[in-house]
């Protein structure tokens, strides 16, 4: 009987055959083989089944009736056998290399949940958009409170991104199925709760950015369901995990901010919940900086911010 394999990749997708290929085309292409790779058909309508059978043998496809996301990546990750799991989006890029140096980093420390590194982000014909900038410059060892500080400034850790022990993942019974969207960064902070987080300073995929992409459709009332499961881990954890006031005034300038971006009236209540919550910690910092920034921006009627970001768009085009 043949060894498992170290990692099980698994791709969940539901009507995503324009991406589909592209995404299994670049885990199969990965110089590092000991993987298994798992694609998880969550009642699929379209031509994606048909379009995976020129990988026969090479994958497993698994159909499922359609069930959302959340209850789709957990039934993969019970298929898995792998020591590692990756959960790899099916409009995402896996870049070469990438699971070799996830893996050599996640040797490194026995008591690490989950590895993760850079993404850098594309449209939807495969052309680079804006980068997400600030990502720490070398490797890095974390822990919740670190993890936290990354929530304000906006950089997530990305699950096609990430590297995680199956028995971590296992502990923690995996992603909320009560949650269909932020259920990936409620159950990093879950596991960053337990263990060490690592940080690897490399570009491991790229993100598309589209239309049908879920953080695109996802609504406030689902956004805040996830965050609001955050801030109730971090108040029943242990004494000392994590500061729960910088918790607070992180969570609500993330909420603050996706809602500005949608134009969302919620954003001025989230901007200035954070802004109080975080006085204390904040002191004379760029966060400080940040904070008042955007509760300033939310609190300016809605055809000045309109015109603003006309303008912005004005001077960006060619």
């Amino acid at each position: 009987m043949a060894a498992p394999p170290r990692i099980s990749v698994i791709i969940s997708t539901y009507n995503d055959a324009r991406y589909l290929p592209l995404a299994v085309a670049s885990v199969l292409s990965q110089h590092y083989r000991d993987f298994e790779l798992i694609v998880v058909d969550d009642g699929l309508t379209d031509e994606a089944p048909s379009l995976l059978q020129g990988f026969a043998g090479r994958l497993r496809h698994v159909r499922r009736p359609h069930a959302g996301v959340t209850p789709t990546l957990n039934h993969g990750a019970s298929l898995a056998t792998g020591q590692y799991l990756w959960f790899f989006g099916a409009d995402d890029v896996l870049l070469p290399g990438a699971l070799d140096k996830a893996v050599a980093r996640m040797g490194a420390d026995d008591r690490a949940a989950f590895c993760y590194g850079r993404v850098g982000y594309i449209d939807s014909d495969g052309a680079p958009t804006a980068p997400l900038r600030g990502w720490p410059s070398a490797n890095a060892t974390l822990t919740a409170s670190d993890l936290v500080r990354e929530f304000m400034h906006q950089r997530f850790v990305i699950p096609s991104a990430c590297l995680i022990r199956k028995s971590a993942f296992d502990e923690v019974r995996g992603f909320d199925e009560a949650l269909s969207y932020g259920e990936d960064t409620e159950m990093f902070f879950r596991m960053a709760l337990r263990w060490r987080v690592l940080f690897l300073a490399e570009t491991l995929a790229l993100r598309r950015k589209h239309p049908r992409a879920i953080t695109a459709r996802a609504d406030m009332a689902r956004q805040e369901q996830a965050w609001a499961r955050i801030l109730a881990g971090g108040r029943a954890a242990p004494p000392g995990s994590v500061d729960a006031r910088w918790l607070e005034a992180a969570v609500h300038f993330a909420m603050a901010y996706q809602a500005y971006k949608t134009g969302n009236t919620a954003s001025r209540r989230h901007a200035v919940k954070s802004l109080r919550a975080g006085s204390a910690r904040f002191g004379a910092s760029t966060d400080a900086l940040r904070a008042s920034w955007l509760v300033f921006k939310t609190c300016l009627p809605s055809w000045v911010r309109r015109n603003a970001s006309h303008s912005r768009r004005g001077a960006a085009a060619p």
